[in-house]
């Protein structure tokens, strides 16, 4: 199993798939583990280089305590930018879902002569309109995550996140939730994620964005995506008719081709 030292020395558990470069940085969203969602990682190897981790805290990776190790912003975007060092990378494009697509844009806006273009499936909250716009099952979710311990969290994700997954898609989603993260660090990387992206730094984004949200999506309103997509000086906005918020998994025959389109 792949993995290396951050700075801080926790363990960052990791995978590469695929060839070519520069490669896509793949960054999970919240209570996911890579190591258990190949079906939603495949699609994004098809003809190139992915390098896809486990946060800390979740799936493989160290998991140590709010208490013990911050799980803020700043941190998460060095543990990812410690491993292209690991790595030797040096250009990328950064990509991810979910909370991940908010650090996506971070790192564009932190080494943006290293990032070439920005993957973001599914809209993040968005600076202080987070606290200023009732988004009622978003902040239903944190709140659940805060209290809700181990078990109830990857439910109210289920619920709130892919009301829209088959049968089986939940099914599965449920072996690869549970367990990923303890309640405690989901409320810590909710409370970072919360407002991560404003619309004031979207303008400041340089590279090309690619935004793929669903117009289904009960915890940020595809209005949202629309808002932030305005903002970015040079983005393509992908509405998935229906797609919910977690429509990376539940939609992979309509995110797959448009971010290889993007990237061709």
């Amino acid at each position: 199993m792949p993995r290396f030292d951050t700075s801080d020395g926790y363990s960052l558990y990791y995978e590469e798939l695929g060839e070519g470069n520069p490669p896509l940085l793949v960054m999970p969203g919240v209570i996911t583990a890579i190591e258990s969602s190949g079906a939603v990682m495949a699609p994004f190897a098809t003809r190139r280089r992915l390098i896809a981790f486990d946060h800390i805290g979740s799936g493989s990776s160290a998991r140590p305590t709010p208490q013990e190790r911050s799980y803020g912003l700043d941190r998460q975007l060095d543990d990812a930018l410690e491993l292209l060092e690991h790595l030797g990378v040096e250009r990328f494009v950064a990509g991810g879902w979910a909370r991940g697509s908010a650090l996506a844009v971070q790192l564009a806006l932190r080494v943006p002569e290293r990032v070439e273009k920005v993957v973001m499936l599914g809209t993040p909250l968005l600076g202080a309109r987070a606290e200023q716009m009732d988004y009622g099952v978003a902040l239903a979710f944190v709140e659940l995550a805060r209290t809700g311990g181990d078990t109830i969290a990857p439910q109210a994700f289920i619920e709130a996140g892919i009301p829209d997954a088959t049968p089986e898609q939940r099914k599965f989603a449920v072996g690869w939730l549970a367990g990923s993260t303890s309640g405690e660090v989901i409320g810590a990387q909710l409370e970072a994620f919360a407002g991560a992206v404003s619309l004031e730094e979207a303008a400041q984004v340089r590279c090309p964005v690619l935004l793929v949200a669903g117009t289904g999506d009960i915890v940020v309103p595809s209005e949202e995506a629309e808002t932030l997509a305005a903002a970015f000086p040079d983005c393509r906005l992908v509405l998935v008719e229906g797609a919910a918020n977690g429509l990376f998994y539940t939609r992979p025959e309509d995110t797959g081709p448009a971010v290889e389109k993007f990237l061709s």
